[in-house]
């Protein structure tokens, strides 16, 4: 707890009522960190935190998990911090589960690639690709997303015709907003 209060920068002395969003955040935390729980479970703990103070809390949340014999259990919607010190995502659309699994997996298996498709041109079907490039080409840029990337996609492209400007990894947010468009677009149809 000693320590806790020097890196949050926390006086003691201080009324509860009279600190910042922050202070408060950073001494509920203290409080919890303090007893060295074996799971923390926490709900949105950098919301409405300065960039200082949510850097100053991931910090210490990335500390519990260098034991690792303690847990923590978050749910955030800033895929940023999620990213920054996950090791295990859940998404979690309309209070279901959509997918679940490792981060490295998730961003090691989506991807964007950016295609110009000459008209006319009819591109295959793939399984977990995610936006319109299955059907004819226009002439047109067009972006395609995928759950399932695999370093031969590019080439399967290319021999339909296509040509391949970029293949670009993506952001974890980047990753749940295709996921949960993709589930909400499955659902309408």
């Amino acid at each position: 707890a000693e320590s806790l209060v020097k890196r949050f920068d926390l006086k003691p002395e201080q009324r509860i009522k009279g600190v910042s969003h922050g202070q408060r955040v950073k001494s509920a935390l203290l409080l919890a960190l303090a007893r060295r729980p074996r799971l923390l479970v926490l709900d949105e703990p950098t919301t409405g935190l300065d960039p200082v103070a949510r850097h100053e809390v991931l910090g210490a949340l990335m500390e519990v998990l260098a034991d690792e014999r303690r847990t923590v259990l978050f749910s955030s919607q800033n895929t940023l911090d999620v990213e920054q010190i996950s090791d295990q995502i859940t998404f979690i659309d309309r209070g279901r589960i959509i997918d679940s699994g490792d981060k490295e997996s998730f961003l090691d298996r989506w991807r964007r690639l950016r295609l110009e498709v000459p008209a006319g041109i009819v591109l295959p079907t793939l399984p977990g690709v995610i936006g319109p490039a299955n059907g004819v080409g226009s002439g047109r840029l067009t972006v395609v997303t995928t759950s399932g990337f695999n370093p031969t996609l590019p080439d399967v492209y290319r021999n339909a015709g296509a040509t391949v400007h970029a293949v670009d990894t993506m952001t974890l947010e980047e990753i749940f907003v295709a996921n949960v468009k993709s589930r909400r677009e499955g659902l309408a149809a």
